[in-house]
């Protein structure tokens, strides 16, 4: 059977080296392009992307993918049978976990947003989901929306998505830490830890980078912005944005 090609993108710390690695792990005839073909994180620009692997040129791409099958998907790419994943995060575990990393990235501690910067996070989230949206159906290729905390409590959500698409999919994958982002499998960068489905602390108590008393005020931001109810409509299927924390 011919692979399946999947076009991945997603916010940095929106769970797609987590959805990645389980499609890969789950559905061996599955590749998941994450730097290939551009950026997860950044906007789509795939016929540029296109012609760049037409030349064999993989730009900044860290790949265990061989030359032999850059025709493959390029084919993929041009008679639409590539599909887009569009990894996404609830508003509020989103906005504290890209902090937290943003702060071990910059080598500083993690700080209590105030509300200057959660007003900057509110409208980089809608923003990002709006533009993804539009250009998800301006393009003729068949996408659908992952939402991370739905899939890590559930993983077969996602898997009947890729098994809609022709794919052979078995029992979800035991999905470990991943070592380093990239696109090599994702059996590949998956070490044998295993992986806490509640890594960041869920939010909702006033846990993690936002405030109590601000958690609400952060949902509103996100709402007020949010006027045509994209995120509720196409990530939420219309059930409210914010949700109970597990116990």
């Amino acid at each position: 059977m011919a692979r399946i090609w999947i076009k991945q993108f997603g916010l940095e710390r929106s769970g797609t080296n987590y959805a990645k690695a389980l499609v890969e792990m789950s559905c061996p005839d599955v590749r998941v392009l994450a730097t290939v073909l551009g950026s997860k994180h950044a906007a789509p620009d795939l016929d540029h992307h296109v012609t760049l692997l037409e030349q064999g040129d993989v730009g900044i791409a860290i790949t265990d993918l061989q030359v032999s099958d850059y025709p493959e998907i390029v084919s993929a790419y041009r008679d639409n049978s590539m599909a887009v994943m569009i990894c996404v995060r609830d508003a509020v575990t989103w906005a504290d976990a890209y902090e937290r990393h943003r702060a071990k990235r910059e080598k500083r501690d993690e700080v209590m947003l105030d509300r200057d910067r959660l007003r900057v996070l509110a409208t980089q989230w809608v923003d990002w989901i709006y533009a993804m949206h539009d250009w998800s159906e301006r393009s003729p290729l068949r996408s659908f929306w992952v939402v991370h905390h739905q899939v890590v409590r559930q993983p077969r959500l996602l898997l009947e998505k890729v098994a809609a698409l022709g794919a052979s999919c078995g029992d979800p994958a035991e999905v470990g830490y991943l070592r380093k982002a990239g696109d090599h499998h994702g059996s590949e960068n998956v070490t044998g830890r295993p992986y806490r489905t509640r890594q960041y602390r869920e939010v909702y108590s006033g846990a993690g980078r936002i405030e109590a008393a601000d958690v609400d005020w952060f949902v509103e931001q996100v709402e007020e912005r949010d006027v045509r109810g994209v995120a509720r409509t196409y990530l939420w299927d219309r059930k409210p944005l914010r949700r109970k924390a597990q116990p």
